[in-house]
């Protein structure tokens, strides 16, 4: 197995009076943190060629981790922490015209399902997930799916310009995104459902 190559780089963090609590080997990762107050998690190294991705769990009282799992993956980009689960983008290539979305157990970093979704890495993605739902933004659709399957529930075509990130923000009974003429709209959280309103100004 090929490893990352040899760093010095370390991973801190530090009181609200500037201290120095903990360090540890950075060793090729990056720390991730989703949301606040929950532990952060150390993404990395990976092995060219294996598609595996090493993620850990940090304590973020002593710097240990909790857990350290080999995630199927070429890259890994985390998005979102929800209840049980952690939500994460992986992909083999920046080449690749789909990525695979992830839910895996936080408690353990084991993989709980795994999505298949038309959405290119070089065209951008988004991510925002509750407890009822998970919902994918690309520049060739909208997903929302079962945060406890991986089901999906209803999906809606798109087509964004290069120029235009998309965007995914669910919020109040909604599923908020960007549509292809740069505007921002809020669609009913069900199959077929309609648009709550449009806007050009945001």
């Amino acid at each position: 197995t090929e490893g990352a190559p040899p760093t010095s780089a370390v991973q801190s963090a530090y009181t609200v009076g500037g201290e120095r609590a903990w360090s540890r080997p950075a060793a090729g990762s990056t720390l991730a943190v989703l949301d606040g107050g929950a532990a952060p998690f150390s993404v990395g190294p990976s092995w060219s060629g294996i598609g595996k991705v090493l993620l850990s769990r940090i304590d973020s009282a002593s710097g240990d981790a909790l857990w350290t799992q080999e995630v199927p993956a070429g890259a890994l980009e985390l998005r979102a922490a929800v209840g049980a689960h952690v939500f994460a983008f992986s992909w083999a290539s920046p080449e690749d015209t789909s990525t695979t979305l992830l839910a895996l157990d936080a408690a353990n970093g084991g993989v709980r399902w795994s999505a298949s979704l038309p959405v290119a890495y070089r065209s951008g993605r988004a991510l925002d997930a509750d407890e009822s739902g998970v919902l994918v933004g690309g520049a060739s659709g909208v997903w929302e799916l079962d945060p406890r399957s991986g089901a999906i529930r209803w999906a809606a075509s798109q087509e964004l310009s290069p120029s235009t990130q998309p965007s995914a923000v669910l919020a109040d009974g909604v599923a908020i995104v960007r549509a292809p003429d740069g505007s921002v709209v809020a669609l009913e959280r069900a199959p077929g459902g309609p648009r709550r309103w449009q806007r050009k100004d945001l």
